[in-house]
């Protein structure tokens, strides 16, 4: 049954990926921005503009690109429209507008008109200049220009956990652990596909209320994914497997050698070079039991901190829930988690 559901799942993924059109590349390059400076000539009576933007993409060849300008500004003057070659531009009521320009190789310019209610015309001239490479200094490469590169991540972990623990044989209780980990995550083929994993043990029990009875979890976890992405966002729909035991003294209670599959869905956001949301949520069934009460569910939100290029800070939080019964044993472990991480990204 286990083979059979996870042949399935893959099969699944793999045929979400063919399904994709050529447009919806799964790793589509992201614009960068360009250096340069911004020239306007002529005159325009009631045109003030505001913020501009260049950007390009880095991944054509040099004798390709376009630079794309976004401008913004405001008109007010009563009966008179602005115009591009694109043709008019909307104004807002309050005056404001935007202009998208796409500057071709060679092109540094390009015209604003404003056109009065008897056909007077006003214009200006836009231009952009830009910033030259200094002589021998190389120009950085996609990777560099890139947000927030995810390509290979390597991180160590410190969390506590507070679980509250129950068995059928046991009265429930609560306990804190201290656990340490490891991490990891690689985009394969092309950036298309992510495959990764942690393993996480608890080294002391913070909080204990059974006197002379020491409880430890031991807990690991793989996946692989299809990596969807589109400008600051990325969405990663997994197949995942996982591992879990206790060591209790005596063997008192708890479970020994639990194993489930399941999917799970990763989620990350990036704003900035500097810092990055990601969350993920998964469900999965244990030791090839489809039962409802046979399951582990759970969920973790994150905010890193990127310090320099290749070394960030992870603070994390959530929630796991574990639940299984066997032979008229049942037991129920839900982790509330709060864990802090250092990473290394390349």
């Amino acid at each position: 049954m286990r083979r059979s559901l996870l042949a399935a799942m893959f099969a699944l993924l793999a045929w979400c990926g063919s399904a994709r059109t050529e447009s919806q590349t799964p790793f589509p390059p992201s614009l960068v921005d360009v250096k340069g400076s911004f020239i306007v000539a002529g005159q325009i009576g009631g045109l003030a503009w505001g913020a501009k933007k260049a950007v390009e993409n880095p991944l054509l060849a040099a004798g390709q690109r376009v630079i794309h300008l976004t401008l913004q500004g405001e008109f007010v003057r009563p009966n008179w429209r602005l115009v591009h070659e694109t043709g008019t531009v909307p104004i807002s009521t309050d005056g404001s507008f935007t202009i998208e320009h796409d500057l071709s190789v060679g092109q540094v310019s390009f015209e604003v008109l404003a056109v009065g209610p008897e056909g007077e015309v006003e214009l200006q001239t836009v231009g952009f200049i830009r910033e030259a490479t200094p002589e021998g200094v190389e120009p950085p490469s996609p990777e560099d220009q890139d947000d927030f590169p995810t390509h290979k991540r390597f991180s160590v972990t410190l969390a506590e956990e507070n679980t509250a623990l129950s068995q059928a044989s046991l009265r429930g209780f609560n306990l804190n652990n201290l656990f340490v980990g490891l991490d990891g995550a690689h985009a394969i083929l092309g950036n298309a596909f992510e495959v990764g994993g942690a393993v996480q043990g608890s080294v002391a029990n913070i909080s204990n209320p059974l006197p002379g009875i020491e409880t430890h979890f031991l807990d690991a976890n793989v996946y692989i994914g299809r990596k969807w992405r589109w400008d600051r966002f990325e969405l990663v729909p997994c197949v995942r497997g996982l591992y879990s035991t206790m060591f209790v003294t005596n063997d008192a209670f708890g479970y020994q050698n639990l194993s489930g599959e399941g999917l799970a869905l990763i989620g990350r956001w990036y704003p900035s070079r500097s810092y990055a949301f990601s969350a993920w949520l998964g469900y999965s069934y244990l030791n090839s039991s489809l039962a409802i009460g046979n399951r582990e569910l759970g969920g973790r939100a994150r905010f890193i901190y990127r310090w320099t290029k290749n070394d960030e800070l992870g603070f994390e939080a959530g929630y796991d829930g574990l639940a299984f019964s066997t032979s008229g044993n049942s037991l129920n472990r839900g982790s509330g988690i709060f864990q802090l991480s250092y990473s290394r990204v390349y």
